[in-house]
């Protein structure tokens, strides 16, 4: 194998070995746990690294009402039945030094602004150097 080559491939492994699956900052972060917690809701340790929970919690602990939780099971079984949903951050506002509050849409198909999306706001708090989702609340 020619020196080039291997540069290449040490390259491209210290850039993979460097990279976080889990984005950082806020906005990110909150369509990151959004989208997870409705497409993979079994992946529980990879949601728990991106919340506020305390030991042997659950993620869906992190959904205190009704009405939320009847959103998020809709969204569940509708991409189980393969609906194609999109995710993306609508908007955000600091509550206070430290809290965020980040509001995430899920639609069906591409259109944004449609009847049938369901707005969430995610709020977030600092920790350390991580914002961590400590609620999740359907409007």
């Amino acid at each position: 194998m020619s020196a080039s080559r291997v540069l290449v491939a040490i390259a491209c492994v210290a850039g993979v070995a460097g990279c976080n699956p889990r984005p950082s900052a806020p906005e990110s972060r909150a369509e990151y746990f959004v989208e997870k917690f409705i497409r993979e809701p079994q992946a529980a340790d990879d949601l728990r690294a991106v919340t506020q929970l305390a030991d042997g919690r659950s993620p869906d602990d992190l959904v205190t009402d009704l009405a939320t939780r009847t959103a998020v099971t809709y969204l569940r079984d509708r991409a189980r039945l393969g609906a194609k949903l999109g995710f993306h951050v609508a908007g955000m506002a600091q509550a206070t030094a430290g809290n965020m509050k980040v509001n995430v849409v899920v639609n069906e198909g591409v259109v944004v602004g449609a009847a049938d999306e369901v707005r969430f706001e995610v709020e977030m708090q600092k920790s350390g150097q991580d914002w961590r989702v400590t609620r999740l609340h359907a409007e």
